[in-house]
């Protein structure tokens, strides 16, 4: 599983080469971003970011519905959302329903 918090344009070239890639103002712009290995396809079901108010934690929940393949696959889940602030903490809470 592999998990991104990304504030920054160099960060974002740096881990999606794949052109074109969207436009992100990482002034106005945080990126929340997620990749799970699957051994049946799958796809997200839902995703929802939250948190607290006031506080610095943030939570990006996935939920990951199994496909019906037995290809091995890479689930990727994004969320653009306004900028965190300095010191924030994300915490990635995916999980794969039955």
């Amino acid at each position: 599983m592999k998990q991104y918090v990304i504030n920054s344009a160099a960060e974002y070239e740096a881990l999606f080469t794949r052109q074109p890639r969207p436009v992100i103002d990482f002034q106005a712009y945080t990126l929340l971003a997620g990749e799970t290995r699957m051994t049946s396809g799958g796809s997200v079901a839902s995703q929802v970011v939250s948190y607290p108010c006031p506080g610095p934690d943030y939570t990006f929940a996935v939920k990951l519905s199994p496909g019906v393949t037995q290809a091995i696959t890479e689930v990727a889940y994004f969320a653009v959302v306004p900028k965190l602030p300095a010191g924030a903490k994300v915490t990635f809470d995916v999980q794969l329903l039955p």
